[in-house]
Formats: structure tokens, sequence, C-alpha cells
């Protein structure tokens, strides 16, 4: 039986059916260009819209954004064990440092007050609204003061003594 071949439009070669990619339309169900001429279409359009030059380009384009990729993940700034205190006297290395915890903070973001306060973030917001919620604004973003919810901690706590 003879298999059923196809030239392609770009290369112009005579190539079976399995070189071409399926189609809805078209003459045999079958795209009119080979898969390795879309390939390379494909490469040289990326070459051109990231103006690389040779695969050599590419290898190091693609191993400058990995590099860049597993910085950026690493946020975490890095401090001497002996600018923090630790009880475990023989710990030897870098302690990460993730910033200040939720003791230190004076301001606390809306979906932080929502979590430590039990309430949902559209209740904070609509809170922030009717002005039941003190905030403040710095730049686009709200911050709730931790005062506030000290405060209301405290009062439910007098509240369920009495």
């Amino acid at each position: 039986m003879k298999e059923e071949t196809k030239r392609c439009s770009r290369c112009g070669k005579e190539k079976t059916l399995d070189h071409f990619y399926k189609s809805k339309t078209g003459k045999n169900k079958r795209n009119s260009i080979c898969k390795k001429c879309i390939l390379l279409d494909c490469k040289i359009k990326y070459r051109e819209k990231n103006k690389i030059d040779s695969e050599n380009d590419a290898i190091k384009e693609r191993k400058y954004y990995k590099k860049e990729s597993s910085i950026s993940n690493k946020i975490i700034r890095q401090k001497e064990p002996s600018d923090i205190p630790c009880s475990n006297s023989g710990f030897q290395g870098r302690v990460s440092y993730r910033g200040p915890t939720m003791a230190d903070k004076l301001l606390l973001s809306i979906s932080e007050y929502a979590e430590l306060s039990g309430i949902s973030t559209i209740t904070v917001f609509r809170r922030l609204k009717d002005g039941t919620i003190p905030f403040v604004q710095l730049g686009p973003r709200r911050f709730i003061p931790k005062a506030f919810l000290d405060e209301q901690i405290q009062t439910a706590m007098d509240r369920r003594v009495k």
C-alpha cells in the first residue's frame, strides 16, 4: 500500500502526511506547511522578537533568565548570626531575616487585619468605607493601625471578664 504524500508549500519537498500537522481544512485535512518549516518559522520569529542573533545568544538568554528568576524568588535579606539573638549558641552559618514580625508592625494590611480579626476582607473593605475602621492611606494602599486591633481585642477581653 502506497503512503499518501503531500508537498510542503514552504520548502517544496514531498513528504508523507505524518510530517504535517492535522487541520480541519485543506486537502487531506492537513496543514499546507510541514512541521519542520513551522518550527523554523517559530524560531525565526522568536529571535526577531527578542533580538537574538545566534543559537548561543538564545542559550545565554535562557541561562540569564533562570538566574534572574531564582534571584527574584529569594527576597530574603541575609544577616550575620551575631546580628540576630539566637538561643542556640552552637549555631554556625547565616540566618535568613524576613523583616518585622506581626508584633513589631505598626500598620497592618487589609488582608492581615482580616486574618487576625477573623473577618473577611470584603467586610473589612465595607467597614473602611463606612468609617468604622480607621485607616492610613499610603499611595494607593490602605493600612489599618495595629493599635486599633489591640484596642478591639482589649475591649473584647474586658467584656468577657465582666
